[in-house]
């Protein structure tokens, strides 16, 4: 695995996560709108929030994860987060998650964040495949899935989550 990489976009920076966006991850993971389609329960206090940071700042320490914080390049302000986890032993595929802050929906953000993780998990770091789970009333998230070329695994389930669908995207190959 290669050590991890800031990205940038015409409009985003997508940096490592640090102690000073603790507030933040905070109100990220336990904004009900995020949560919705998540699943997941809410934080119960910011050390939570800290416990979090803390298992991601290891997983850059082993160079076993690829998690950004999601930056507006003219603010600086913290607006959502995209990883690349459950990464393969052999490092040829992984699951991509992603979440925002509901008032920066519909702005194409995530849009513009996905396409430059894409870029660098086939072109840099050479995964032949990227998987993701998402919940299959969560039409956002489907949709940018099929934008970017995912495809939905038909009949495929998530054995953790009933209600998620599971959707591919496989490396082009060379013409």
């Amino acid at each position: 695995m290669h050590p991890f990489s800031p990205l940038s976009t015409k409009r985003l920076h997508l940096r490592e996560l640090t102690d000073h966006d603790l507030h933040t991850i905070y109100a990220l993971r336990t904004n009900d709108e995020v949560r919705r389609y998540i699943g997941r329960p809410p934080l119960k206090d910011v050390s939570e929030a800290q416990a979090f940071i803390d298992r991601i700042k290891a997983g850059y320490a082993g160079k076993n994860t690829c998690y950004w914080v999601i930056t507006l390049k003219d603010t600086g302000e913290l607006i959502g987060t995209i990883c690349l986890w459950n990464i393969s032993a052999d490092e040829t595929t992984a699951e991509i998650g992603y979440e925002m802050l509901p008032q920066h929906h519909g702005n194409g953000y995530m849009h513009e964040a996905m396409s430059a993780v894409l870029a660098f998990s086939f072109g840099t770091l050479h995964l032949q495949a990227i998987e993701a789970f998402t919940h299959s009333s969560n039409a956002r998230s489907r949709h940018l899935l099929q934008k970017h070329g995912f495809t939905l695994c038909e009949g495929r389930k998530d054995p953790d989550v009933p209600t998620n669908v599971v959707y591919r995207k496989e490396m082009l190959a060379a013409s």
